[in-house]
């Protein structure tokens, strides 16, 4: 493999946030254990998040998730994370593969 992690750079509001990452490739992806989903607790400021590939591949529980086709990648608060969650302004500097 070429790359073996996914890093997103960010930078969070001054209050931090709980911030999604969804990962969907070309199966149905509709069940929670069929895709990638993690939870990152973001300080305020600038932050690197960092996934190894192979953490991304394994997570579905009954299939491996196919990394030559992904479908998506999803990015979102998760609702009641912050006191005005419906107002929240995550800057993404960059999404990129690395070894």
């Amino acid at each position: 493999r070429q790359y073996d992690r996914l890093m997103i750079n960010v930078t969070s509001p001054p209050e931090g946030i709980t911030l999604w990452i969804r990962i969907d490739d070309d199966g149905i992806c509709e069940e929670f254990d069929d895709r990638f989903t993690k939870e990152f607790k973001l300080k305020p400021g600038a932050e690197q998040i960092v996934i190894p590939l192979t953490e991304i591949e394994n997570q579905p529980a009954k299939r491996r998730l196919n990394l030559d086709s992904i479908k998506r990648v999803l990015l979102y608060a998760a609702p009641g994370s912050t006191p005005e969650s419906s107002k929240v302004k995550i800057t993404v500097h960059s999404i990129s593969l690395a070894r």
